[in-house]
């Protein structure tokens, strides 16, 4: 079987631009709160992570309890996740969307207020698992809409994250130079208040799709339903390519400091000119290549685009401005390819897709657990390249494995 017959690659996606209108929610835009509900969970997050350092020093506390503490989020939302998904197939996305801000919020208030070593790892732990929430924003923007527009909202959850995690450390740093303000109390009192304004969005704005259990796709012209698609292996690659985002996150950064010499405002312009073209591809462009492509090939391209990047990088980055370029690339790549697959994720049916997005989340916590760990140990072993060599075998070995995706159940 070639590419381009696959079931998933075969949609006529021009047809279903036309017939979506048809869906309840079509001409409904109640899906903000759900976009900023992903972007409290990142804003929040990424504020943390700058006075983490500083927070163990005072604690006495070295390196390994650093690498304890940026784990311990993504290991809790691996365990809440699925969890978090199979109960909204039961009683509803909103109610565990609203429940799992409340959690939030207790979690920032006791990081404001329970300055304590205990209290520290207490209240990431309970972030973490309050951001395994995710899954259930994205089975909630994909229900009771077309292929189309769920494309779109993927898009967009996709930029939430992408520009939550460049205003988290801005929002820190305008924090730490207010005076006679604590830097943890006033992260912890900020991110309690993002997670209460989420709360309340949800609760005023969001309205639930009531036929989640009944929703299909349109036909797909081949005759062979949506549900034939491979979440398994789907979910495999979609927590390979987490390994792959966390560890070049934590490594490009990295790169740029050792090789080229960069400043933290350095790495942090990189960054937000990263989050930028995310958040413009998302929303714009990606949803005109799958209508063109469909899902699995811009998946294919974005793992086409990631490899070049990786190698370009490995190779040709003794250029500072091939390298910024080519880093701000790679992220762009990635992100392509973990939307296109959590589109066809959430659309191959509708019963059950709350647990099969909380189980594809958990997946790829994991996949963020482990990537900064080996793709550190690659840096260190190997030099600056190693980690993007591995990137782009891995992508590589992701490409030619993609053409299973169309004939595995």
């Amino acid at each position: 079987m070639t590419w381009g017959s696959s079931p998933i690659a075969s949609v006529n996606y021009k047809y279903i631009m036309k017939a979506g209108s048809k869906s309840s929610l079509a001409d409904r835009d109640d899906r903000t709160s759900l976009y900023l509900v992903t972007f409290v969970d990142s804003v929040n997050y990424s504020m943390v992570l700058p006075i983490l350092p500083s927070l163990l020093r005072e604690y006495h506390q070295g390196s390994f309890a650093l690498g304890l503490l940026a784990a311990l989020p993504a290991f809790a939302s691996f365990a809440c996740a699925p969890l978090f998904g199979a109960l909204s197939d039961r009683i509803g996305r909103k109610p565990v969307l609203i429940a799992t801000m409340a959690g939030m919020s207790l979690a920032y208030t006791l990081f404001a207020l329970w300055q304590t070593l205990p209290g520290l790892f207490i209240s990431r732990a309970l972030a973490g698992g309050m951001a395994g929430n995710l899954g259930v924003v994205q089975s909630a923007v994909a229900d009771g809409v077309d292929d189309m527009r769920r494309t779109r909202a993927m898009g967009r959850v996709t930029a939430a994250w992408a520009m939550g995690f460049v205003f988290g450390p801005a929002l820190c740093a305008g924090i730490g130079i207010l005076p006679r303000v604590s830097v943890t109390t006033g992260v912890g009192l900020v991110a309690m208040a993002l997670g209460l304004a989420a709360l309340i969005a949800v609760a005023l704005q969001y309205r639930e799709s009531r036929e989640t259990a009944v929703e299909r796709n349109p036909a797909i012209p081949d005759g062979r339903e949506p549900s034939a698609v491979p979440t398994g292996m789907i979910m495999k690659n979609l927590g390979a390519l987490s390994f792959l985002q966390a560890g070049l996150l934590v490594m490009s950064g990295y790169y740029l400091t050792t090789v080229h010499h960069y400043t933290p405002t350095g790495v942090a312009s990189v960054m937000f000119g990263a989050a930028v073209a995310i958040t413009i591809v998302q929303v714009t462009l990606l949803p005109k290549w799958i209508a063109a492509k469909g899902e699995l090939g811009a998946y294919r391209y974005g793992l086409i685009a990631l490899t070049v990047g990786a190698i370009a990088i490995a190779l040709g980055g003794v250029l500072s401005l091939i390298g910024d370029l080519a880093i701000i690339g790679i992220f762009v790549a990635i992100t392509v390819s973990q939307t296109a697959l959590n589109t066809i994720l959430a659309g191959s049916t509708a019963s059950g897709r709350g647990m099969r997005m909380g189980r594809s989340n958990s997946i790829a916590s994991m996949g963020r657990m482990v990537g900064p760990i080996a793709l550190g140990a690659m840096f260190s072993a190997g030099g600056p390249a190693a980690p993007f060599f591995l990137t782009a075998v891995g992508s590589g070995a992701l490409l030619l494995w993609s053409r299973h995706l169309g004939q595995c159940k």
